[in-house]
Formats: structure tokens, C-alpha cells, sequence
């Protein structure tokens, strides 16, 4: 009687273990990562004289971007004269 108790411990230990061994997980869709970087940013600047006047006729030549002190390439330039009136200071 022993060994037939000791034979069912040790057959039915490997059955009960699966029985409590978590439920397997279902692969999960691998996370898509998107890296991303900036190449290009729009700087829009209205150029005054000391009065306040607009300064117009200005060409690329006359701006200069840094970054962290290092020149920065200036790949698109467009001058836009845009009409002004006394009550509308930038």
C-alpha cells in the first residue's frame, strides 16, 4: 500500500505541476518604435529700425541662424512685405 501511494505521489506530481503552472501567454505584437528627427525649421522674424519701421528689401545674405553657436545652413529664404499700419506693432 505504501508503494502504490509513494507510485501515485511521484506519476501524478508532473500532472499536478502543469496543472498549477501559469497559463501560458500569447505572443504579443512586437511595439513599433518610429524614430524621429528634425531637419528643417521655419523662423519667421520682422525686422524693424530703430524707429520701428519696417526694413524691407533684405536678402538671405543678411541673416545668419546659430545653433549652440554653430552656424546653421539657411536652405530656403522668402522675403514677405506685408502691410503695416500705425496700430499694429510687433
Amino acid at each position: 500500500m505504501r508503494r502504490l501511494c509513494l507510485f501515485l505521489i511521484v506519476a501524478l506530481t508532473p500532472i499536478l505541476g502543469l496543472a498549477q503552472a501559469p497559463a501560458r501567454q500569447t505572443p504579443q505584437e512586437p511595439v513599433a518604435t518610429f524614430r524621429a528627427g528634425v531637419r528643417a525649421i521655419q523662423v519667421d522674424a520682422v525686422v524693424t529700425d530703430e524707429q520701428g519701421n519696417p526694413v524691407r528689401g533684405l536678402t538671405i545674405e543678411d541673416f545668419e541662424i546659430t545653433e549652440r553657436g554653430q552656424p546653421q545652413p539657411i536652405t530656403t529664404f522668402e522675403a514677405v512685405d506685408l502691410p503695416l499700419n500705425g496700430s499694429c506693432r510687433i
